[in-house]
């Protein structure tokens, strides 16, 4: 066994052929994280602006140019795009057309960031949506607190500005919940999900393998009470602005106007290889019946949580057209464990390779799409067979969630 051969250092580590190997992908993911971040995230000393020439933070400019109408009390103006834009390039002196796609109750989380200027905005931002995440993941999994932070598709989400980390935050919490049998915290995390309708679908689907009613309250308090209080506050005519162009964004993205190379999904793969928006359409939609499917016997047949994580992340790029790469935040909670697993010196091939995929094809999304390449679904795919030899190495789980050897 490759594992087998040792040497020990002053600190008496046992230098395995595996560690050095996972110190070797971790020298990659430091590697990743100082380039991105210095070409992304640093000031260039001209205002708000990086050394890649775009705006610090990218994405984040539309979330602090919604915050800003609010405070103004114009939120309805987040549909108004020509004014939406002239905003964003009054902010960031550059036209950047970043469309609003959000639903009304998310202004209410990104209202205060207008309290600050824009890059004490966008570092608070970072800040608040990703250290619950890494507390997470290092409560979890037992990751190092370095490991935790430079999680490539953590970073990923970070160098984007986006609402990835939050998104993860708020899934790992619902998982790490549920497993204390804390079922209706668990279910109003996921509530809090509704933010971002295409992962929210699969919150309902988890909780109804676990058969609580608790969780169930826990997801009708927050999956309902958010988006009335968003109409509450905002009224109905930003819920009917709202519906009235979320049909634009996946017309965006089949025509171009949106980097759909940096959609990891069944939807685009096919669109791009047949040319065929029907047969794209056909098979978007067996997908996501597939991953439903998927999901469900996964969390119905394990309660451990690296399971039931592993089952959210692989089914959730597959159940939607619309994901974007920063989108698989949560692959870090997975890669996390599998990471400690290789350590230990317990994995095997099926771990590496799992391994390697959930922390390297985040980045690689965005990095292939620079050249206009998107193969991602096929490591997307590749992860099934993963995720199902490892539920059934495990037992049922009865009515109680106790695990039934």
């Amino acid at each position: 066994m490759i594992g087998e051969t040792r040497a020990a250092d002053a600190s008496g580590i046992s230098w395995t052929a595996p560690r050095i190997a996972l110190m070797a992908c971790a020298s990659l993911a430091i590697f990743y994280t100082v380039l991105a971040i210095r070409f992304t995230l640093v000031p260039t000393g001209d205002g708000v602006h990086n050394a890649s020439g775009g705006v610090l933070g990218n994405d984040f400019l539309f979330f602090y140019s919604a915050s800003k109408l609010v405070l103004a009390g114009t939120p309805q103006m987040v549909f108004d795009q020509a004014r939406f834009f002239d905003l964003q390039e009054s902010i960031a002196g550059q036209r950047l057309q970043f469309p609003w796609a959000y639903p009304p109750h998310l202004l209410l989380l990104i209202a205060p960031l207008a309290l600050l200027s824009y890059i004490p905005a966008l570092f608070a931002w970072l800040a608040v949506t990703t250290a619950p995440l890494i507390l997470l993941i290092r409560k979890l999994s037992g990751a190092p607190l370095l490991a935790a932070l430079i999680l490539p598709p953590l970073i990923q989400n970070t160098i984007s500005g986006q609402n990835g980390a939050l998104t993860a935050s708020l899934a790992a919490g619902a998982i790490a919940a549920l497993a204390a049998r804390r079922n209706f915290l668990g279910g109003l995390l996921f509530g809090c999900l509704v933010y971002k309708p295409q992962v929210f679908v699969l919150a309902p689907i988890c909780l109804l393998a676990c058969r609580s009613p608790r969780a169930f309250a826990g997801l009708a308090v927050s999956g309902l009470g958010l988006p009335l209080a968003g109409l509450l506050l905002f009224g109905p005519d930003m819920w009917r602005m709202f519906f009235e162009h979320l049909p634009d964004q996946m017309s965006y993205v089949v025509s171009g106007r949106m980097p759909r190379k940096r959609f990891a999904t069944i939807f685009i793969f096919l669109l791009d290889t047949t040319a065929s928006e029907t047969i794209a359409r056909i098979g978007q939609g067996i997908s996501t019946l597939a991953a439903w499917a998927m999901v469900y016997a996964c969390w119905r047949r394990s309660g451990d949580v690296f399971v039931r994580a592993f089952a959210f992340c692989v089914a959730l790029p597959l159940s939607t057209p619309y994901l974007y790469e920063y989108d698989f935040a949560l692959w870090s909670l997975p890669a996390a464990f599998l990471a400690m697993r290789i350590w230990r010196g317990q994995g095997g091939a099926g771990d590496w390779a799992a391994f390697l995929i959930l922390s390297f094809l985040p980045p690689g999304i965005w990095i292939s799409s620079l050249v206009g390449l998107n193969f991602a679904v096929i490591g997307i795919l590749a992860l099934v067979p993963l995720l199902a030899r490892e539920v059934l190495g495990r037992g049922w789980i009865d009515e109680d969630d106790k695990l039934i050897s």
